[in-house]
């Protein structure tokens, strides 16, 4: 993985199969051998998903980006809700990954190798492209919520289910 520019607060990165990567040595992420990118025994905010929240709004996609794809694809997006994660699945590649808040300089994160990944919160702009090498890619969004107390959440949208006190839509 490469990364080029000021990295935004709401973002962090890393790579899946490495104990000692730059997420732990240069953002001083402690108990870096959990392995769990995200889940409640993560340590850092963006990727902790503590056992008293719910998700709401999941989304995951899994997609084969090819060089020979147009640049237009990955550009105009939105400005990040909830939560964000992007990883590569493939053995190698090359895509890129601009990430800006406001009107600071856009950081740059470029996947290589198989397990890089970076996940951000709401708020950011991004856009991506693909480089000189096939790249397959997943993508996984969510909303956390907070439970308030039991079987009462938070969102509105999720509602429990009268008997079992799960919860659904």
């Amino acid at each position: 993985m490469k990364i080029k520019g000021t990295q935004p607060a709401a973002l962090e990165w890393g790579n899946a199969w490495e104990s000692q990567n730059g997420l732990y040595a240069k953002q001083k992420i402690t108990n870096p051998k959990t392995n769990w990118i995200v889940g409640y025994s993560a340590e850092s905010i963006l990727r902790l998903m503590a056992q008293d929240k719910l998700a709401n709004g999941l989304a995951i996609k899994f997609f084969v980006h090819r060089p020979s794809e147009p640049n237009d694809w990955g550009q105009n997006k939105t400005i990040s809700e909830g939560r964000n994660l992007s990883f590569l699945a493939s053995k190698e590649g090359e895509f890129r990954l601009w990430f800006q808040e406001g009107d600071k300089e856009p950081f740059e994160f470029i996947f290589e190798n198989e397990g890089d990944y970076v996940i951000w919160g709401p708020g950011l702009r991004h856009w991506w492209a693909v480089g000189g090498k096939e790249s397959t890619i997943v993508t996984v969004r969510w909303n956390p919520v907070t439970v308030v107390s039991a079987g009462v959440v938070a969102d509105s949208a999720i509602q429990p289910f009268p008997a079992t006190g799960k919860t659904g839509r």
